[in-house]
């Protein structure tokens, strides 16, 4: 242990000291010997337990793992133990840090998984989501799988491993893209066969979004209570609270409301879903848009509104606020 190798440098340190110190003349050859012997106790004594951590972490500058929204990341963390470690097993950690909601804040950092031998703890959050794929085949492989990714899963994840005082940390960025946003014909609700609704999501840099992205999109914020085709043909809207005009508000849940498959000539809106905008947008919330294609990028605002606004201020009302003054994406027209 460390310990021993202290304690042996000063017995060594207090030998030669001693050997100064004395009134025997020593030859050469005999101080030669007292030297070597010095040495040889301190090697004795700094052997392979010296290590300050039992845990060997294959930490490396993992790239910023980049997913769709609704797809799948896997997260990766390796590590290996000493052979002279303790057989209990390692406590592993995954944390996720979200970058704070205004520049004066401080970061985020939750738990999203422990797990402790065959003891696994999630959090509510990822519940059902996050999975350990290699950890029952060897407790030495962390690595952590996320499903049905959503846009607030970006952010830095930690995985930290501990056995005993050792401890080791890696750390992977993960970037969710993507975005869902709902379309309506200019000026008219309700307006676009199954066909036209393909049309118009191609029209503005997109396609139409699956029920699983709609689903992202809803644990994001998105809330409208406008059908609107997806791409199996069911139509669906998103609901975060209870509105008056809005079907189901009396008995009301949160969630996606389901039409069900329909017939390709019925009339309503299309949620769309686009890779990513022509354009970005910083937490001082500025939009900066390529105008060379305006009545595009002015309806897919309303794919940005949640997240920025919610950025911004977290005040549901102003989403509102938004709707009803995009001219482009009026989603508010009540039944």
């Amino acid at each position: 242990m460390f310990w021993g190798t202290e304690a042996s440098l000063i017995m060594i340190l207090i030998f030669l000291l001693s050997l100064s110190r004395s009134r025997m003349v020593l030859s050469r050859t005999a101080a030669g010997l007292q030297i070597c012997f010095a040495l040889m106790l301190l090697l004795l004594s700094s052997g392979p337990g010296t290590a300050s951590s039992i845990v060997n972490m294959r930490r490396i500058t993992h790239p910023t793992v980049q997913q769709m929204l609704a797809g799948k990341a896997v997260l990766p963390c390796v590590f290996t133990l000493r052979t002279s470690s303790s057989v209990q097993p390692p406590h592993l950690l995954w944390t996720h840090t979200k970058p704070p909601a205004r520049e004066y804040d401080a970061p985020l950092e939750q738990i999203v998984l422990s797990a402790n031998g065959d003891v696994i703890k999630v959090n509510k959050a990822f519940s059902g989501r996050v999975t350990l794929p290699g950890y029952s085949a060897s407790r030495l492989n962390a690595t952590m799988e996320i499903s049905s990714l959503r846009t607030n899963d970006s952010g830095t994840y930690h995985c930290q491993v501990v056995v005993g005082s050792d401890y080791e940390r890696d750390t992977v960025p993960l970037l969710v893209s993507g975005v869902v946003f709902h379309y309506q014909a200019p000026n008219v609700r309700y307006a676009l066969s199954f066909t036209e609704a393909q049309r118009a999501c191609q029209e503005n840099s997109a396609q139409m979004a699956s029920p699983a992205q709609l689903w992202a999109a809803y644990h994001d914020g998105l809330a409208s209570c406008s059908a609107g085709w997806l791409a199996d043909q069911t139509v669906r809207y998103s609901v975060q609270l209870p509105e008056l005009g809005c079907y189901g508000h009396k008995e009301y849940s949160a969630g996606v409301r389901n039409y069900g498959k329909r017939d390709p000539k019925e009339m309503f809106d299309v949620y769309c879903f686009a890779e990513e905008l022509d354009g970005t947008y910083t937490h001082t919330h500025e939009i900066h848009l390529n105008l060379s294609q305006p009545l595009a990028f002015i309806r897919m605002l309303a794919s940005y509104s949640v997240a920025i606004l919610k950025r911004c201020c977290g005040d549901k009302s102003f989403y509102k606020t938004f709707f009803l003054f995009s001219p482009s994406v009026n989603s508010k027209n009540r039944q």
